[in-house]
């Protein structure tokens, strides 16, 4: 009875927020409307592999052992992504076989976690394990090995932790979410996207799509109105269900201060159903108040990176799932 009751509360302020989230939504692209032409993509197909699954149509990962460069117009330098041999945005290649004295962490989520923007160097998950291998009582070697790839939602999360990261035998992994990643399952947004840029290019959209962000929020738009609340909240339940079946080992969930309650509830029933889920939502809201910390597309510059890796470290210390601290 407890449980059903926290699932109609979750159901039931997201269906009263919903219309405010996708509002927020919409307005990002006043920062993002100088990435030109509606056509271009924020993630160039290029650089993409694409898994041909039936069952998956839209997944992808990066092109493997590449260095993707980019430099958006508004952006002052380019950035480097170093994408190794196993598609990951990291510095370094690690071996599938966990040594003995390593304690391995797998990050997952969208392009805050990949590093959108940054150099490889300088994301949140590359500084989370520097300041693991320099910190005080370190008897062990740490690795952060990072899945994030910009775009994802749950499902491809999940998913790229099954074909990608289950073979490290991770010690833990880290899952950073944000209020958009709640909102959208890719295999039924990309479609829409897709059908919206058809009518665009044939001239039978009569909205005024300003750039790909438009297009994107169209789609989640369209997506939350065809799906009501409690089927989007069970289908989230069951691609987390996924994960812990196959990875028996402890998993955080991380997120910033202004999450949603309605999230912050459904994480809450995750970690009900699964005690190995702990959450972690007391990351400052970096995109949104610290002027500084952020480019003109929302996305953590390296300052927001070294805060997020701070306290992601401080948590972990502080509640005793490392040693190094």
């Amino acid at each position: 009875m407890k449980r059903r009751l926290a699932v109609g509360f979750v159901i039931m302020t997201e269906l009263i927020t919903i219309t405010v989230m996708v509002i927020q939504l919409y307005r990002v692209k006043q920062y993002q409307s100088v990435l030109g032409a509606i056509r271009i993509s924020p993630i160039r197909k290029e650089y993409l592999l694409f898994s041909g699954d039936e069952e998956l149509q839209y997944f992808y990962e990066p092109m493997p052992d590449i260095n993707e460069i980019e430099k958006p117009v508004w952006l002052p330098f380019g950035v480097t992504y170093t994408i190794n041999n196993d598609s990951l945005n990291d510095r370094y290649t690690y071996a599938t076989q966990k040594p003995p004295d390593v304690f391995r962490i797998i990050t997952l989520g969208d392009s805050f976690t990949f590093g959108h923007f940054v150099n490889t160097s300088e994301n949140w998950t590359e500084k989370l394990e520097d300041t693991l291998n320099t910190g005080p009582n370190c008897p062990r070697k740490y690795e952060v090995i990072n899945l994030g790839v910009r775009g994802y939602d749950i499902h491809y999360a999940v998913q790229r932790f099954l074909r990608r990261g289950k073979k490290y035998n991770p010690d833990l992994v880290i899952w950073l979410l944000k209020d958009d990643d709640f909102l959208e399952i890719n295999e039924k947004t990309t479609e829409t996207e897709s059908e919206i840029l058809k009518s665009i290019d044939n001239g039978t959209d009569p909205l005024d799509y300003k750039n790909y962000y438009d297009v994107r929020g169209a789609a989640i738009d369209a997506f939350n109105e065809q799906y009501d609340a409690r089927i989007r909240v069970n289908q989230q339940e069951a691609f987390v269900s996924d994960l812990i079946t196959s990875y028996q080992g402890p998993v955080l969930i991380a997120s910033f201060r202004t999450l949603g309650t309605q999230f912050r509830q459904l994480i809450n029933l995750w970690s009900t159903e699964y005690p190995q889920i702990r959450f972690f939502g007391d990351i400052p809201d970096i995109y949104t108040y610290n002027e500084s910390f952020r480019p003109n597309d929302f996305h953590p510059n390296p300052q927001g990176h070294t805060i997020i890796a701070r306290d992601l470290y401080r948590y972990l210390g502080e509640n005793k799932m490392i040693t190094c601290y």
